[in-house]
């Protein structure tokens, strides 16, 4: 019984040893790496879930003098609605992905162009294919690329 106690603590340690060792040598250089602050980045954009106060935020930082894009779905909705489609993303929702993520990739470019060191999205392009998968919505590899 001794014995067997024995070996354990002795396999048990040696794996710790090399543990210990590979946090050492690769995981301490891989996070000694110099860390970027927000406020290093060109492009900000700030996900979640609905009305986790996303919009709010981007509200704020826009007052604060900060260039930011709008939830492009609000657009969307309201051209669907002059398009005389009163609810797109019911009727339709594979187009109603589909415009977001054109309008978002849209806004991604335009920001090339703004004249600030930084600009903010209320949401980002990886949102459209997180919805999709949460409600369980078949799409197209386009929207993975």
């Amino acid at each position: 019984m001794f014995l067997q106690i024995y070996k354990v603590s002795l396999a048990i340690f040696l794996i710790l040893g090399v543990f210990h060792y590979f946090a050492k040598t690769i995981l301490c250089k891989f996070f000694a790496q110099p860390k970027r602050t927000l406020f290093e980045y060109r492009k900000n954009s700030y996900h979640g879930w609905a009305s986790t106060g996303k919009t709010s935020i981007i509200e704020m930082i826009e007052k604060e003098g900060f260039f930011c894009f709008n939830e492009i779905s609000r657009e969307i909705t309201l051209q669907a609605r002059k398009e005389g489609i009163p609810q797109l993303f019911i009727s339709d929702p594979l187009l109603f992905s589909e415009r977001i993520i054109a309008g978002r990739i849209n806004q991604f470019k335009a920001a090339e162009d703004v004249n600030h060191p930084m600009v903010f999205f209320d949401r980002g392009i990886p949102d459209v294919v997180a919805y999709m998968d949460c409600f369980g919505q078949a799409y197209g590899n386009h929207f993975c690329r």
